[in-house]
């Protein structure tokens, strides 16, 4: 998923290992690819789905029915993970 220029996975199981190296995701609910590059050095952020805002009756599930409990991202270097987003240090 894509907002504000991050991108969210469906909790830290699904986040891209530690690598040096760019990797490229095509983001499910956009048209775009993103490379992430040098994920050694991101800050490795999570939250629950129950702080979503627009969660009543809201059912959100990856495939084969799996409950979504929490989104996480991944912050750039010189910042910090902050409510949902990003924030510079």
């Amino acid at each position: 998923l894509n907002a504000r220029n991050l991108a969210y996975f469906w909790g830290t199981d699904a986040l891209p290992v530690n690598s040096s190296e760019c990797i490229e995701y095509q983001l499910s609910n956009d048209n775009r690819t993103i490379s992430l590059c040098n994920r050694t050095a991101m800050s490795r952020c999570q939250r629950p789905k129950a702080f979503i805002a627009f969660r009543h009756s809201s059912y959100c599930s990856k495939q084969f029915n799996f409950r979504v409990t929490n989104f996480a991202w991944l912050c750039p270097v010189g910042t910090v993970c902050c409510e949902w987003e990003c924030c510079e240090i």
